[in-house]
This record gives structure tokens, sequence and C-alpha cells, in this order.
């Protein structure tokens, strides 16, 4: 394909260090595989001095396929992600060190183990195991953070208990091996210098993810010679939590002395309306390069930013929405609702199950429905309309305590009248069944809402679960926090009958196999970043929500408006935006980035209804 000027001269480059700083959709991946042809057969440069690394395997993939197709002819430029690349010089400069390295399946189980060594009664769903995991891959130097399911001084103790077992195991994790390489690499000159030689000439892509000690790595390997051509963009540097650190980027020309620095400045994905609206965002953070963007997409509409009074109003509105938009493009991947949080992104899968309107989410949408704390409160609601069934009377039956005995309930189908004939000799036992079934009855009618509000204050079951992690030594608040949010996704539901359809198709989409689903794309906004699509929404902009409640640093606001910023550059032609200003028990507020955003067609609040 035909390159621009700006990807010309940064393809053209030979020695000495470069920083490409590559906006959205302007073309990286097509300047690194130009580049190494221009190295081959421009300059000359033996394929086999070639290094080209990674963060991502499916990025790795994907660089090399596109080399590949391109140059129709085997060439053995080495391609590999950095953990991958550095094991393997460790492994063959010193191959009993690095004997074996921590999977990630291994490194899971193990928090499933220690947490419940250290912490007992914790649950450990899902997102909770990404959390842990993350505070074990930020690395031993990065200090605890306030505001996760443990506090400072449990992630302390999670650090070195996970440390005294890879001790115990003769493992090493990821950083372990990086720091083993360094290691090798630093006292022994004749290793170093025999690495140097093979690669000669080094690429890395998505630099603005490297850390401290990736970039001493890097330093070692690259040498005096620095054929270091680092591909990235600081405004997309959004993974902080996991050790990369965003300065690094912007240290280039001092980590590099003599470094050039290209620019690509044309955007081939967002109209230039999206792409307007996001730089306006943008540019309100401090420690950045300069860009001054142009879109070469054609134009599009404004992105629309809309304002919801009531909380669950706004769902209702994104699936109008998106069963509009479906129904136009029914083209796979063209659609996707991109949030800050794996919670809201269930909130939608619930939204559009219950719709019926096919999505694919990688994060586990069923979540917490899979609990039993919602297959008790999934009783109580299917006996409030009336179930007779005795399986949902068993499982709730004494949550909270009645002294009823299960011995009570025989048969599959249960006959309130037959009961009482069975108690007429046990006035005292009848009196609680009476009252069961009145509080029960008293759901009938009841809004989600409000259904789930009276199970929880009304009928006891907060107390329940307050008395049963008393009893048990383990923490009360995952259970109620789950309870939460189940009360705040049914705000969405006109019924429960409704939420109860979306709840069966929820849990029926987490069995599916993964061949089988397609759809509208629901991703995490780190989730969706390198990916794009035609119409992009971002539901539940509120502060908390993003920039996150643990987000108070200028440091960690500039993260998380870059984070806003990769999400809303994952949209080619329409972007919508909406946030709620009043939720159930108070007031909501709106996202201060929201503010920022300028070239945006804003709406007044509505209530849901179109």
């Amino acid at each position: 394909m035909p390159f621009n000027t700006e990807q010309q001269e940064a393809i053209l480059h030979k020695d000495g260090p470069a920083l490409v700083l590559a906006g959205p959709g302007s073309g990286k991946t097509t300047v690194i595989t130009g580049r190494i042809q221009a190295l081959i057969s421009f300059h000359h440069i033996p394929a086999s001095q070639i290094l080209v690394l990674s963060f991502t395997r499916a990025a790795s993939r994907e660089i090399e396929d596109r080399f590949r197709e391109q140059i129709r002819e085997e060439a053995p430029v080495r391609f590999g992600t950095i953990h991958a690349v550095f094991y393997r010089i460790l492994r063959i400069s010193r191959p009993g060190t690095a004997c074996s390295v921590l999977s990630p399946g291994t490194r899971r189980q193990w928090i499933r183990e220690l947490a419940a060594e250290l912490f007992p009664g914790t649950e450990m769903p899902p997102e909770r195991i990404r959390q842990a995991e993350d505070v074990l891959l930020a690395g031993r130097d990065k200090p605890a953070e306030e505001g996760l399911f443990l506090t400072p001084e449990e992630q302390t103790r999670l650090k070195d208990a996970y440390a005294e077992r890879k001790k115990q195991e003769g493992l090493l994790d990821f950083e372990d091996m990086l720091e083993e390489c360094r290691t090798v690499l630093e006292s022994d000159p004749g290793v170093l210098s025999r690495w140097r030689s093979l690669f000669r000439y080094i690429m890395i892509d998505e630099y603005q993810d490297t850390s401290p000690l990736q970039l001493s790595l890097l330093k070692l390997l690259a040498g005096g010679s620095a054929n270091l051509f680092a591909v990235g963009d600081d405004d997309q540097s959004i993974y902080g939590f996991r050790g990369a650190d965003s300065t690094l980027m912007l240290r280039f020309p001092q980590d590099f002395p003599g470094a050039k620095i290209y620019r690509l400045s044309e955007c081939y994905r967002c109209s230039p309306q999206i792409l307007s609206a996001a730089g306006s965002l943008i540019r309100h953070n401090k420690q950045r390069y300069p860009k001054s963007l142009r879109s070469r997409a054609a134009d599009g509409p404004l992105p629309v930013l809309t304002g919801f009074r009531e909380n669950g109003a706004e769902l209702k509105a994104l699936t109008l929405l998106l069963r509009k938009d479906w129904e136009k493009s029914k083209t796979p991947a063209s659609l996707a609702v991109l949030c800050r949080t794996r919670f809201s992104l269930r909130r939608v899968a619930a939204a559009l199950a219950g719709a019926g309107l096919p999505f694919t989410c990688d994060e586990g949408p069923e979540g917490d429905h899979a609990h039993w704390v919602a297959e008790d409160l999934f009783a109580y609601l299917r006996l409030g309309r009336g179930s007779d069934r005795r399986e949902d009377y068993l499982q709730i039956l004494n949550k909270p305590p009645r002294y009823l005995s299960r011995q009570l309930f025989q048969t599959a189908r249960v006959d309130r009248r037959a009961l009482y004939v069975m108690l007429w000799e046990k006035p005292r036992t009848a009196r609680e069944l009476t009252d069961f079934f009145r509080r029960l009855d008293r759901l009938k009618n009841m809004m989600p809402f409000a259904a789930v509000e009276y199970v929880r204050h009304e009928i006891g079951y907060d107390k329940y679960l307050k008395e049963y992690a008393l009893n048990r030594n383990v923490p009360s608040a995952p259970f109620l926090e789950l309870l939460d949010r189940l009360q705040e996704e049914s705000a969405a539901f006109a019924s429960v009958a409704e939420w109860e359809n979306a709840r069966a198709a929820l849990l029926a989409k987490g069995r599916e196999k993964e061949e089988e689903r397609e759809g509208i794309r629901l991703m995490t906004m780190h989730g969706a970043k390198g990916l794009e699509f035609d119409r992009v929404y971002l539901p539940f902009l509120q502060d908390e929500e993003i920039p996150g409640s643990r987000s108070v640093s200028a440091e960690q606001l500039e993260e998380e408006r870059r984070l806003l910023y990769v999400a809303m550059t994952r949209a080619r032609t329409g972007l919508y935006l909406s946030c709620t200003v009043k939720k159930r028990g108070g007031r909501s507020r709106p996202s201060r980035f929201l503010k920022e955003i300028k070239g945006i067609r804003t709406g007044e609040p509505r209530d849901g209804s179109r």
C-alpha cells in the first residue's frame, strides 16, 4: 500500500534510536512492517538481526502475519512478546536458572488458595482474581492501593505469601524472569555481547506500556548503537495499574540521546467529528507530547451525549438504540458497548439478554447471577410471583431463620392448603408458616427494585447474610456488595418476570461455546484497546465510574482521561455517550471529563422514553 509522507519518513529510519508517536488509526502496524521491509530490502540488513517485540501474543501474531503477507518469502525476522523473548535469552544463557515459569492458570489457582489461607471466607470471583493478579503483576516496588477489595496491609501479605510460595515451588513469574535476565546480562559481558550482535535492530510496539524493568532490559540489549525503534502513543497509556509507566515515553530522548521523533498525525479510522471531540478531551492532560491529529476518514455525525434523570432509564434507552442500530447493520463487531468496569458491562449484558439482542462478552456476562446469593434472591422473587416449586422454598426456607422444617415440603409442588391441614395440631408452626406466606405474597406486584429492597430489609435477608458471615468468621461486605449490584441492575427492568428472563438468558450465554457467540460486542474500555468499530456506545459516564473512585492523584486522573480517550477513538463513524444525573438513593454526578469534550451534540436529561 502507498505510505503517506510521515509514515515514509519513519519507515526509512535506519540507525540510532527513534520514537514514533502513532495516534489512533494512524497506521502504526503499517509503519512497523514497512520498516522491516526497508531494513531488509533498502538498507540490506540481514533479516535474522531484526527483533520485533510486542506486549501480547495477539499483537505479535498480527504484526508477523501482516509482514509475511506483504513480503511473500521466507525471512528469519524474530517476532515475539517481550516476556517470551527475554525468557528465551535467559534459558539459553543460563539453562539452570529458568527451569520453569509460573503459568497464568497456576497463578490464578494460587491466588484462590492463598486468599483462602490468608483471608478465610473471602469470595474470589473472576473480577477479584483479576484485581489480585494486578496487585502481583504491578511489581514489588509498586505501593499498595486504597479501595481494592483487599486493604493495603492485606495486599502486602498477599505479595509476601506469593513470593514465599514461588520460592517453595522453585518457580519464577514473569517479573522474576525479567529480573533474572537482567542480572545475567549485567554480570556477563560475553553473554551480553553475543545477544547484542544477534539482535542489532530492535523494534517495539506499544512502547507506552513499558515498565522500568523492561526499559532497563531494552537499554542493555540495544547497547551503545541503540538501534531501538519504539512505536506507541503516550495518550493511550492505560496500564499503570500493572506497572506500566507512562512517563517513560516522555523520557525517551533522555534515555536514548540523539533519538529522532516521528509523528504519525493522519488518522484513517475516526471521522473528523469523533477525532476532534476526543482531541479536545486529551488536550487537558499535561504530561504528554503535543500533537495535532488530522482525520483522513469521511465526515460523520457529531458525537451525541445524552443525560438521563433516573437510574435505569439510561439502560432502557441504550437497549432501544442498540436494537435499532443492530437491525440496520447486523454486521458482527460493527457495534460495541464499552464500559469502565466489569460490573457496568454485566448490567448492559443483562439488559440486552432481556431484550433478546445478540451480544458477545468476554468478561463472564453471567457474573453475579451464578452466585448462591443471587439464587436465594431469585427464589424469593419467584415465590413472590406464585411459584409452588419445592426447590424454591427449600432454597430460602430459613434465610433468615424461621425454624421451619424442610420435612414440611415433601412434594415437588407445594400445596399451601394441604400444609395448613397437616399443621392443625401445631399452631405455632402454622403461625410461622402463615407469616412466611404473607411476606412472600407482598412481593407479587412490586417492581424489581422495590422487591429486592423488600427482601433485603423487610424480610431480613441482609441481616441473615451478616449473621451468616459472622458465624463463619468471614466478611459480609462481598455478599452485601453483590446484592447492591443486583439491585442496581434491577432498576432497568419493568417487571420481575422481565428480569428473570434476562437472567436466564445471561446464564445460558455463559454456557455458550465461543464459536457460537456473535452480535454486539460488550467490552471493558481496557479490553477494547487496539480494536475499532463502526459505532461505539459509552454509557455510565459518571464520576466514581470514570474517573474511578480510587483515582485521586493528578497522575491517576490523567490515566483515567487517557482511558476515555482510548474508548472514544475506537469509533469510526458513530459515537454515543450517556450519563445519569440521578440515581436511587441520591444524586449521581456526571463525569467531570464530559465538560472537557467539545464538538458534541447534547440533549436534555430524559426519562428513557423514546
